[in-house]
């Protein structure tokens, strides 16, 4: 137990220096172009429009696409996000990427999950009309469309290690944090009543790091399965709460936590009873 405090003042500290080394550019990187102006195509009439945005996909006949003019560099990519909705990226007529379609992916999740990727564009040094057809939502009343990112790769990847870097970060040192923890538990509850404890906030530290990995945008990058980071996401943040109340049980261990009596205080209240009504006659 005194390997606690150093342990616990060695995790701040590393924190602290995660969140000194992914602190974000305050005036953004200068080799990345947030495309915000695009022309959307609902269905019903074209209006110009700025992202991030929301829809109602009531006002949606089919689809709504966005269009914008741009000149990439060679090697630039494109940094897309899509919420819960199907999608499809055009570089003047070209598909790079089709997302959301029935049969992508699993068919017990109502919307197709939240994805991001990093898509190469065609180097060919020239003006380039770009197209994003999404489909309406089916099981929600509203969409966001969200800006897109123009840059080169290693320029993008930096981008977004300093905007969401550290909740990466973060959540593997919970996931390994709560490993430790619950092989910690494992050899202490043969030998004390404190491994249980342990072993819960373990359990409780695992859940809240999965949770926050599912839910980073930065770990779509590198693992490319959706529905995964989907349920990681959820299966973490509805379980986590039944560790941390297992933990605070174990930790205050209380005697009687229905609120019951004992035999032998209901024996001791009904002796004081008689004796009240002793000394009453």
């Amino acid at each position: 137990m005194n390997k606690i405090i150093p342990f616990s003042m060695s995790f701040l500290i590393l924190l602290l220096f995660a969140g000194i080394y992914f602190h974000p550019y305050e005036n953004g990187h200068p080799q990345i172009l947030e495309l915000t102006d695009w022309t959307m195509d609902t269905g019903t009439g074209t209006t110009d429009v700025t992202l991030p945005c929301t829809l109602d996909c009531r006002e949606v006949s089919d689809h709504a696409t966005l269009t914008a003019r741009i000149t990439p560099k060679a090697g630039d990519c494109l940094y897309v996000k899509a919420v819960y909705t199907p999608f499809e990226v055009y570089a003047d007529e070209t598909l790079l990427f089709a997302y959301g379609q029935p049969g992508t992916y699993p068919a017990f999740l109502l919307d197709p999950p939240t994805v991001v990727k990093l898509l190469p564009l065609p180097q060919t040094g020239q003006p380039v009309t770009l197209r994003l057809q999404y489909l309406a939502s089916t099981q929600r009343s509203h969409m966001t469309l969200h800006p897109v990112f123009l840059g080169e790769q290693n320029d993008l990847l930096t981008f977004l290690f300093s905007k969401m870097g550290f909740s990466l970060f973060f959540s593997i040192i919970l996931m390994a944090l709560g490993l430790i923890l619950l092989l910690m538990a494992l050899i202490l509850t043969r030998f004390e009543q404190i491994g249980r404890p342990i072993l819960w906030l373990g359990l409780f530290s695992f859940l809240v790091g999965i949770w926050i990995f599912g839910e980073c945008n930065l770990t779509g990058i590198f693992i490319h399965h959706p529905p995964l980071l989907y349920l990681m996401a959820f299966l973490g943040m509805f379980t986590l709460t039944i560790p941390l109340l297992r933990c605070g049980t174990a930790i205050l261990n209380p005697r009687h936590p229905h609120g019951g009596r004992t035999e032998k205080g209901c024996g001791d209240l009904q002796k004081a009873r008689h004796r009240r009504s002793g000394c009453d006659r």
